[in-house]
């Protein structure tokens, strides 16, 4: 129930999430299907391009038999080539198409892709040799038509959400709140990502590589390698409607200052925790036999893992759901605050450059992908975050404030039905 807002009564009133009209729900799940249509594509990768094919082989499946080293370059260039396509994709949103049209386009270009992705996928093809041409041309549609989607498909959520709502609205329980703009897109962008997850930049690009190539080096009981990236979703969806009622709840309710800047450091932390926790986890792979440090490639093994659980992957995993919940959901919603009205795709999509930019630097550290290296890569990942979030707090850290008085809300005044008159 939305009532008018008097300066008489809103002095102690805390502030909460709007009412979203359907069309904002309708946008997030068309983005969900994306997004579930992507991983559901892209995170078997790894396996295709490393390993061989074998038929009947469920734990370690693969077509093209390129390696380890080959499989990262190649999947962080494919990551690369899309950021590129997006930054392209939101100048023609931006300039003459429109993000309506643009997103139209880009599905359809992607819906090829996959398509055939799929039919070159299907063993009779594998063995008639259509494996590699067809996936190449696949990679190059998927990345046209997913780097377009995501670069205006953010921007265009938001813009289904026009402005606050004009008073009080009052919950089922009899209690009031302000409706507010900045917790109501916090929370559309929370929704957005609690049904859906994303790879963010170097340290989150190794989950969907090297995480998977390292479970296939572990006991997986039967299960295949890259099954256990999906923990990874499972946990944002877990984690993201607690973090959001911690952050319009709780800290909202009592006007507790947790900005935008902050929510960023203390996910890019959780990042560089991950990357700590692999780097001892690789450790320990490496200390159990039969390969110890060249796990699956010893004769002993013939091709098996080294005797430690894959689930011990899993807090790996957590930490990394931790750092997607408060860091990149944040920098998106901060991205189209921030961003003018005609700039909005072209601000995400340079957003999304910079996980492109991290892409390369993959690309450039992938030949040391391999056995016994992997320990080294981690640790030396995880200073790298460790030193860039210290950097990053130390120069934004202070905007909190100034973001905060941005968005302080304004106490608002009805109008008068009838104009008044002047006495005579």
């Amino acid at each position: 129930m939305l009532t008018e807002m008097r300066p008489a009564n809103i002095g102690n009133v805390p502030l909460g999430i709007d009412r979203l009209p359907f069309r904002v729900y309708f946008a997030i799940i068309v983005n969900v299907a994306e997004r579930f249509t992507y991983y559901g594509l892209t995170v078997p990768f790894q396996n295709y391009v490393q390993n061989s094919y074998k038929s009947g082989d469920n734990e370690r499946p693969g077509v093209l038999g390129l390696g380890q080293a080959a499989a990262t370059a190649i999947t962080n260039g494919f990551f690369f080539f899309q950021m590129i396509m997006a930054v392209c994709g939101a100048i023609a949103a931006d300039g003459w198409l429109g993000r309506y049209k643009l997103l139209v386009i880009s599905s359809l270009t992607y819906l090829l892709g996959n398509l055939l992705l799929v039919i070159i996928s299907i063993p009779t093809a594998i063995e008639h040799g259509a494996a590699p041409a067809g996936f190449t041309v696949s990679l190059i549609l998927l990345a046209v038509g997913a780097g377009g989607f995501q670069s205006t498909v953010s921007a265009f959520i938001g813009d289904q959400y026009v402005e606050a709502s004009q008073g009080l609205i009052t919950r089922k329980d009899g209690t009031v709140y302000i409706p507010d703009r900045d917790l109501t897109l916090q929370f559309v962008y929370n929704l957005n990502y609690w049904l859906i997850f994303i790879v963010a930049w170097v340290c989150l690009s190794q989950s969907t590589n090297n995480f998977i190539t390292q479970a296939g080096q572990m006991q997986t009981n039967g299960l295949p390698n890259d099954l256990t990236w999906f923990t990874n979703p499972i946990l944002v969806v877990l984690l993201l409607p607690l973090i959001q009622w911690v952050l319009s709840g709780v800290l909202g309710r009592y006007r507790i200052p947790f900005g935008p800047m902050a929510r960023i450091t203390v996910g890019c932390v959780f990042l560089g925790l991950s990357m700590v926790y692999v780097a001892i986890l690789q450790k320990l792979i490496y200390s159990a036999g039969p390969c110890y440090e060249f796990p699956t490639e010893c004769s002993e093994a013939d091709g098996g893992p080294n005797h430690i659980s894959v689930w011990l992957q899993l807090p790996a995993y957590f930490l990394i759901a931790m750092a997607e919940v408060l860091a990149i959901t944040t920098g998106y919603k901060y991205a189209f605050d921030a961003a003018p009205d005609s700039m909005k795709s072209l601000v995400q999509a340079i957003l999304l450059l910079t996980a492109g930019i991290a892409a390369l630097l993959c690309l450039a550290i992938a030949p040391a992908a391999r056995n016994p290296n992997l320990v080294i890569m981690y640790a030396c990942l995880a200073g790298i975050m460790f030193l860039a979030t210290a950097v990053f707090a130390a120069v934004y850290w202070k905007d909190d404030r100034r973001i905060a008085l941005d968005n302080t809300p304004v106490e608002r005044v009805p109008t008068t039905s009838r104009p008044e008159t002047e006495e005579k």
